[in-house]
């Protein structure tokens, strides 16, 4: 079944068009996109009214900053930037691409590809030269539920990234008639998007995402701890092959968790990936939403799950740990610990306030030390004071600064304030028991055990 969205609103013709032809929609920039991101190689999404376009391999920036355009091309590698749409119902003649900043010596091709089918396989392409103002392709033979790609074949600039700048891309229809609702999704059987994503270049991620209805099989537990679960998918409840799977599929009903049981018919939906490891190839669809259409009998129940305990640790453990990681072979990365902690220490050299509303600070574990490890744009509790002992819960990893520096932290940690601990106080009772007081908290030792006896009196 393919899925119909209605538009609820007539579109408004520009003044410039002729009158023959129409606006069909158009995105300005920042827009409403499903996410920000200040990386070249996150995808993310766009929806004017019925119409969604995919963008991959573009900045778009954080929300707060609030960009008027999206930026692609990079400093260090070769990319190819591209916006894709569904399948759009309305014929299209023409398609205009608004740069407001380009470095034409570094992009080796501007183009549009149409096509009638999602993999844009036999497409049909039309190249343009990139330039400052409106760029635009002209579509020799508009057709209706054609597929959409722009694509901005780049090389690494070596300077600076988003070297190139859209502000805006239009649709224009040829008739300049109302749009008929587009169709913006088909809904694929298993085999179908098997065969789309084993198109894939390995380790690859669709720009689009699919709809998949099919069976579950060879499901795994929901996981109540990460609110997610993994499971197979196939044409029927009976079959067997598990090349295609759900990969951490997030299975929900009238708002809550629902977890998925053998022989239930769902249709999942998310981006596809082709997953290679050992020349392997897995077939899944990345952190999918899951619809439910057939139900079998089966306990759903979820067994709550407690907080998950980590280790607390002093700065100088996080330094220690930081340091013993392998350091990053290029400028701008990072090495990151497997591992989960909350480091605590002291706030000092407290930085301005991110535009993100994070917090930067270096911790230390005296209130005047100097501190080598950062605590980098940190979400907390409240804002950040000199001074102040805080607790930041992250993964430890050494950075190299594009600067070529080293820089030893967490990254986008959970920041709480707290009170700095007592200290260690030992003190001997008898020749076989002592008194240790740790983070504030008693404990006996004694014959090479602790025991926690907080809120009892010690004689």
């Amino acid at each position: 079944m393919k899925k119909f969205f209605a538009f609820v609103a007539a579109v408004l013709f520009a003044g410039s068009m002729m009158a023959e032809e129409g606006l069909l929609f158009e995105q300005t920039y920042p827009g409403n996109p499903t996410e920000y991101t200040n990386n070249y190689t996150t995808s993310f999404d766009i929806t004017t009214g019925a119409y969604k376009l995919t963008y991959a391999c573009f900045n778009n920036g954080k929300q707060e900053q609030a960009w008027d355009a999206i930026r692609c091309g990079r400093k260090s590698d070769a990319s190819v930037a591209t916006i894709t749409s569904g399948a759009i119902a309305e014929s299209v003649s023409k398609v205009i691409v608004e740069f407001t900043q380009i470095n034409a010596s570094k992009t080796n091709q501007l183009a549009l590809l149409v096509a009638d089918n999602a993999n844009f396989a036999d497409a049909t392409q039309i190249v343009q030269t990139i330039a400052v103002g409106e760029v635009t392709f002209e579509v020799a033979a508009p057709a209706a539920n054609m597929y959409y790609q722009i694509s901005i074949d780049m090389a690494a600039d070596g300077s600076a990234n988003g070297f190139n700048r859209i502000d805006k891309v239009q649709f224009i229809s040829p008739d300049g008639g109302t749009p008929i609702v587009p169709e913006v999704y088909d809904t694929l059987t298993v085999a179908q998007a098997k065969a789309i994503c084993d198109t894939l270049a390995d380790n690859a991620t669709s720009a689009t995402k699919y709809y998949v209805e099919g069976y579950a099989i060879n499901v795994e537990p929901y996981s109540a701890q990460y609110g997610n679960q993994i499971f197979f998918m196939g044409d029927s409840a009976t079959a067997t092959d598990t090349e295609f799977e759900a990969y951490y599929a997030v299975p929900m009903k009238d708002g809550a968790a629902y977890p998925v049981l053998a022989g239930d018919k769902v249709r999942a939906f998310g981006k596809m990936k082709k997953y290679v490891k050992d020349g392997v190839a897995q077939l899944e669809l990345v952190n999918p939403t899951v619809e439910f259409l057939e139900e079998v009998e089966g306990d759903r129940t979820i067994e709550p799950v407690g907080p998950t305990k980590l280790d607390t640790i002093t700065t100088a453990e996080a330094v220690a740990i930081a340091q013993a990681l392998p350091e990053p072979a290029e400028a701008g990365k990072s090495t990151t610990d497997t591992k989960e902690v909350v480091v605590r220490g002291y706030a000092v050299n407290v930085y301005d306030k991110n535009s993100d509303g994070t917090w930067t600070f270096n911790m230390a574990d005296e209130a005047d030390a100097y501190g080598e490890f950062y605590a980098s744009n940190t979400t907390t509790d409240a804002d950040v004071v000199q001074g102040e002992y805080m607790y930041v819960k992250g993964k430890i990893a050494k950075r190299k600064t594009n600067g070529g520096k080293i820089q030893l932290q967490i990254y986008k940690g959970t920041g709480t304030h707290g009170e700095a601990p007592q200290g260690i106080e030992n003190v001997v009772l008898t020749e076989k028991a002592q008194k240790v007081m740790v983070d504030g908290v008693l404990y006996i030792v004694r014959d090479g055990k602790m025991f926690d006896v907080r809120g009892a009196q010690v004689r």
